[in-house]
């Protein structure tokens, strides 16, 4: 059903344009190296429905059939995981098709797209620290590119919550039906929900709202491989999660300041006895949080046979400089060095060298370092390499400051900057 951010072409040194980059092809892949996968390329059965336990449906550009949207019911009821990912302003119609399955599940996405209201750019979510969601345990911040928002019933989990946002409704007059991505008097504001679950029966369904966060160019820039392992980690596991410790601790919250106001005025408690009572609920809430946390426990890992690590503690680089996101500063772009690395079967990741061992990276990249290496870093960069590591340093005449040397010249290098 889906024209649009195909997962069967390749991403390799020769294939680019369009087609190449806004792809799924890295997403299908990295997945796969924990879960079984396959592609439906036929329409949705029961049968087929039979052995699976995840099923995704991203960006149609084609309508399903009633039959086929009530064997996906039928699925979720029976224990299944459903994740639609659908993009802004109804494009190619996928909210429309997506719609008509969610909302049996007390959820649509709406035909908008939002900005942040401050800078009139790209919105970032970063996880509640006193409460968040199971999925995003292990991301700590997510650039959305253009997402829409959902709405969603009371019933609905609050996966990813942007705060401070502008919504503008679909334009079907401007080029990909975006507004002027400005705030004007017609425009809602405030808090939008960008991701949303829900138990159904004994399965589970989770809405996202930005596929582009997935696309090749995206797949591996900062939280979204934490987000993808977050979300089909909640969606592969069923029941278990307290979710009815908040709901408790809500109604108690409420039934407590009713009681509070019915007392008259001369024996009411005092203001210190109130602020005592809400934060015996705050760290109430923050304690059933963490419960509900805990039964899930760390996401599976895999093998990073495939990883290479560009360091972000002394590199002077950015690598997520697509769409002009410019949050890392004055740094040198190597965006497209940082994604090509998956046109050859690798995984890039950007981290501190202080995650080497964590990681075990086939290669690590450094870029115009900075700041100087401690004795820890070199010794442990040595050894990584003496065990069969790579390390691939890039200078420029650009970087004034350069501390290659200090670690290059343990390996008996030296680069000298000629102007």
């Amino acid at each position: 059903h889906a024209n649009w951010e195909w997962t069967h072409l390749v991403f390799d040194t020769t294939s680019v344009g369009i087609r190449s980059e806004y792809n799924y092809r890295s997403f299908y892949e990295y997945i796969a190296r924990s879960y079984r996968v396959s592609r439906c390329t036929t329409g949705i059965s029961r049968s087929m429905l039979d052995t699976t336990d995840i099923l995704i449906i991203k960006t149609p550009t084609e309508p399903y059939s009633p039959e086929e949207i009530e064997a996906i019911v039928a699925f979720v009821r029976c224990g299944g995981g459903l994740l639609l990912i659908g993009d802004h302003t109804n494009l190619f119609g996928m909210s429309t098709y997506l719609n008509a399955i969610a909302e049996n599940f007390g959820m649509r996405f709406r035909y908008d797209d939002t900005f942040d209201l401050a800078t009139t750019g790209l919105t970032v979510f970063s996880p509640d620290a006193l409460s968040h969601h199971p999925s995003v345990r292990e991301v700590e911040d997510f650039t959305f590119l253009t997402s829409c928002t959902i709405e969603a019933s009371p019933l609905v989990e609050p996966v990813m919550v942007g705060r401070g946002l502008g919504s503008e409704d679909v334009d079907y007059s401007h080029p990909n039906f975006f507004g002027n991505i400005a705030y004007d008097l017609c425009d809602r504001f405030g808090l939008f929900l960008q991701a949303g679950a829900r138990r159904f029966g004994e399965g589970r369904v989770l809405l996202f709202t930005d596929s582009t966060c997935f696309s090749n160019f995206c797949m591996f820039s900062r939280g979204k491989p934490e987000l993808v392992s977050g979300l089909l980690d909640y969606l592969n596991r069923s029941g278990g999660r307290y979710g009815l410790v908040h709901h408790l601790i809500g109604f108690a919250a409420l039934g407590l300041l009713a009681l509070l106001g019915l007392i008259p005025s001369p024996t009411r408690p005092s203001p210190h006895l109130l602020v005592a009572v809400y934060l015996i609920l705050l760290i109430g809430f923050h304690l059933g949080n963490r419960l509900s946390l805990s039964l899930y426990g760390d996401i599976a890992t895999y093998s990073h046979d495939r990883t290479v690590l560009f360091d972000v503690s002394h590199s002077r680089a950015s690598f997520s400089d697509y769409f002009g996101l410019s949050w890392q500063g004055d740094r040198a772009d190597y965006t497209e060095l940082y994604i090509s690395t998956q046109r050859i079967g690798l995984e890039p990741v950007a981290a501190r060298l202080d995650r080497l061992e964590q990681i075990q990276p086939v290669a690590v990249v450094l870029i115009e370092p900075q700041s100087p290496f401690s004795q820890n870093e070199i010794a442990d960069l040595m050894a990584y390499v003496k065990q069969g590591g790579r390390l691939l340093v890039v200078d420029s005449v650009c970087n004034g400051s350069s501390t290659a040397n200090q670690l290059i010249e343990q390996f008996g290098m030296r680069l000298y900057l000629a102007y």
